[in-house]
């Protein structure tokens, strides 16, 4: 990056989230807000730009401001240029736009790879993977596709459907939702906010067992829904050859919401004792800001105490096996020994740790690494 940019950039997103702070309850389309939306497209479309040489195979998308795009045949990717130096490995991501192929629920929807995942660089392994899948409601959803997305597939196992209220227990001998069940609440998420999403088991070879999210938001023709609200631009990895977009980062009203959402989670998962899934949040507050010592301070931290990483992993990988063991589809069995698996050298890594009390060293040193971002962004 050219000397002096990070903190324009820095400058730029802070007065987004001034400007959504100032008008939270409303929001409108207006020549304020216009304005600051044509200084930060310019800001993102030359910071995409200037992170083409660093990135080879990376080409900044002059359509959607802030995005770089790659195509590595089969797949077609933009991510977001703040999360590129820390996005996932080829490997990696290979197993999870395989995923987002077989789980994705219509044809023309736009999947992304979404959360903390998209930096997943900076992490170990996390258990879990989130989707977003935007669905056009003038798109047709056929049977043959729904169905092949809630039934799985001979090693990708349906846990859950929530549509609104309503929720489908899996693996089990449950009738499923019938796909006009499915177009119901996509109306209801398109125009109320109603919750949708599909929680899924697999197993990947770059990720071991895996419990994945697809959460999914209906949009009309002109990408709006109520459901945006659930999810941020800035934190979506595209993961599908699209020519448009239906969520973009070069909105200062919704930029400067994903900045408010970050800090506020920090200060309530600090409160509560999350540090480790706090700090995951820190990163991505250090990325969007671009403050690479906070960033750097927190990799360091996370590789320095792999042990508070492997104990969430097997906390959660009992978990996801308790959940699932009394199940009689033979494919869950399967699954159950890969978790198994996962268990034992997750039991076996902490063993062998020689430090006697890494969780007390880790909150300390954690705290004083959030405490520090906070103290920035409230400068």
């Amino acid at each position: 990056m050219v000397e002096g940019l990070d903190k324009s950039l820095s400058k730029i997103f802070l007065a987004c989230l001034d400007y959504y702070q100032s008008n939270r309850d409303g929001g409108e389309k207006s020549q304020l807000r216009a304005v600051l939306a044509k200084g930060l497209t310019k800001t993102l479309s030359t910071a995409a730009r200037l992170h083409e040489p660093f990135f080879a195979g990376w080409t900044a998308d002059r359509d959607h401001p802030g995005y770089l795009m790659k195509f590595d045949p089969p797949m077609m990717v933009r991510v977001p240029f703040h999360v590129l130096p820390v996005f996932l490995e080829r490997d990696q991501l290979g197993d999870i736009w395989a995923l987002s192929r077989r789980i994705r629920t219509s044809s023309e929807s736009t999947i992304c790879l979404g959360g903390s995942n998209v930096i997943r660089s900076i992490f170990g392994d996390v258990g879990d993977v989130d989707f977003c899948e935007y669905i056009p409601l003038h798109s047709p959803i056929t049977t043959r596709r729904f169905t092949e997305a809630i039934s799985g597939t001979e090693d990708i196992v349906c846990l859950s459907i929530n549509l609104g209220k309503e929720e489908w227990l899996l693996p089990s001998n449950q009738e499923r939702p019938t796909i006009e069940q499915f177009e119901t609440a996509l109306l209801r998420n398109h125009s109320q906010g109603a919750n949708v999403k599909i929680n899924y088991i697999t197993s990947a070879p770059s990720f071991g067992v895996l419990e994945a999210t697809d959460k999914i938001i209906a949009i009309d023709h002109q990408g709006k829904s109520a459901a945006l609200v659930q999810t941020f631009a800035a934190q979506e990895a595209p993961l599908v050859p699209i020519d448009w977009l239906p969520n973009q980062m070069n909105d200062p009203f919704e930029l400067g919401r994903y900045i408010h959402w970050l800090i506020g989670a920090i200060g309530e998962l600090k409160a509560g004792g999350e540090l480790l899934k706090c700090t995951k949040r820190c990163a991505s507050l250090s990325r969007i800001l671009f403050l690479p010592d906070h960033t750097n301070a927190i990799t360091h931290l996370l590789s320095s105490y792999k042990a508070v990483e492997e104990a969430a992993l097997l906390e959660h990988s009992e978990s996801l096996r308790m959940r699932i063991s009394d199940s009689s589809d033979p494919r869950v069995a399967n699954l159950l020994t890969n978790i198994d698996s996962q268990i034992a050298r997750c039991r076996s890594n902490r063993s062998s740790t020689n430090s006697s009390s890494p969780a007390t060293s880790f909150v300390i040193e954690a705290e004083t690494v959030i405490e520090d971002l906070l103290r920035v962004v409230k400068m």
